[in-house]
């Protein structure tokens, strides 16, 4: 997982995998070169987790994933220049991996939908983080179940964008190709 830390002015790289181990190492890439940074506290070598920059409150959120044994996970941490704490909120989605995360400007949290959840099937819950707990928003519309999609939020718009990603069922594999647009309150189907 990659993302850029504009309260430390450069892009973090944390964990990932190849096939055969997972990964807990976390790298800053500053002046055209990769440095390992050596938090005492990391997470636990993970892949396909959820990360996001978290403007409001200067720090990087992590959650989820799969560990080298492919069993899903369901812990939140927060990464800022003191190095990784682990959260305990009150609150949390249940664990899955290949999960997007994304910092909602217009409300100042952070948003995530749907994923692979612990049985292998896919999700299609939709999550807020305030910094401090996870709500589980129950729009009344909403995308299908999915995972391995594509997250982004739209600063114009004032709205998180989803787009494609894969549904398994039956051992059938859908490559989906949906745009959908959340305002904060709802999802809504976008473009054409």
């Amino acid at each position: 997982m990659l993302v850029y830390d504009a309260a430390l002015g450069y892009p973090v790289l944390f964990g990932g995998g190849n096939g055969t181990a997972a990964f807990a190492d976390t790298w800053a890439w500053t002046n055209g070169n990769w440095t390992l940074l050596t938090p005492a506290t990391p997470p636990g070598p993970r892949y396909a987790a959820a990360m996001s920059y978290d403007a409001a409150r200067s720090e990087i959120v992590l959650f989820g994933g799969a560990n080298a044994a492919s069993q899903t996970l369901s812990d939140t941490w927060v990464f800022t220049a003191s190095g990784w704490a682990q959260l305990h909120p009150s609150t949390s989605p249940p664990a899955r991996s290949s999960v997007s995360l994304v910092y909602n400007a217009a409300n100042s949290t952070d948003v995530l939908f749907g994923g692979t959840g612990a049985t292998g099937s896919q999700l299609s819950d939709t999550w807020s983080f305030n910094g401090s707990t996870w709500v589980n928003v129950t729009p009344t519309y909403s995308p299908p179940a999915r995972a391995s999609y594509g997250l982004a939020y739209d600063a114009d718009m004032g709205e998180v964008i989803l787009f494609a990603g894969v549904y398994v069922s039956g051992g059938t594999v859908f490559l989906l190709n949906d745009t959908w647009a959340w305002n904060g309150t709802t999802w809504a189907t976008a473009g054409t």
